[in-house]
């Protein structure tokens, strides 16, 4: 599912399974979901890339995405990633 992000609230963020492989045939379905933090909607859940916007957050919070991967054959694997989004930078006083 990639590697584990950092992102500041509001940013675009793209969660990608190019790297998912199939040893004795061929990907044949990608399912991303979420599965921790404020929910956020998914552009393309059944896309080996998805992309969402990070929610408004007032601390550092983590989303916890899996992404399972079924095969030509049936079998299915899952991976997680998860993302910190933080809270906006203020701008310093003066």
């Amino acid at each position: 599912a990639g590697p584990d992000q950092r992102v500041v609230s509001g940013s675009p963020v793209t969660l990608s399974g190019a790297g998912s492989a199939d040893s004795d045939g061929t990907i044949a379905a990608f399912a991303w979901s979420q599965s921790a933090g404020p929910v956020v909607s998914l552009a393309t859940p059944g896309a080996v890339t998805t992309t969402f916007a990070a929610p408004a957050v007032s601390q550092a919070t983590t989303l916890t995405f899996s992404l399972t991967v079924r095969d030509d054959d049936g079998a299915a694997a899952t991976d997680s990633v998860s993302v910190i989004v933080d809270p906006p930078v203020a701008p310093a006083p003066g």
